[in-house]
């Protein structure tokens, strides 16, 4: 069988939070099922975010059809580390500015009586 790299990048550590170990993180790698363990998987310090420091996970699979599972099985795995560690995952907040070029016309209107209560 043929070696098939993978870069999995879906891990930010969120700042505000103690870094949590690359070590965690590969032990995850290492133990899923479907990651060669030769060459053994690694995590790298990829960059500052916004938000979070980001880092990806690096690991070789023999079946490129089980790619999507194996990285799938690893969040779940993951997020449940993440809990039982009580690091939380902010989403970011947006701000809406709407801007026009004239006023929003409003008006009021009357609430009838239909004898219902209403």
């Amino acid at each position: 069988m043929e070696e098939i790299g993978n870069v999995f990048k879906a891990l930010g550590e969120f700042l505000g939070h103690k870094i949590w170990s690359g070590d965690k993180v590969e032990n995850i790698a290492k133990e899923q099922i479907g990651v060669m363990k030769n060459p053994k998987p690694f995590v790298l310090f990829e960059d500052f975010g916004d938000s979070a420091l980001l880092f990806s996970v690096n690991f070789f699979i023999n079946d490129s059809y089980g790619d999507p599972k194996i990285k799938s099985a690893m969040r779940y795995v993951m997020e449940a580390k993440f809990r039982e560690h009580n690091i939380s995952i902010p989403f970011p907040q947006r701000d809406v500015h709407v801007f026009q070029s004239r006023p929003i016309q409003t008006m009021q209107i009357e609430k009838k009586d239909f004898g219902n209560g209403n």
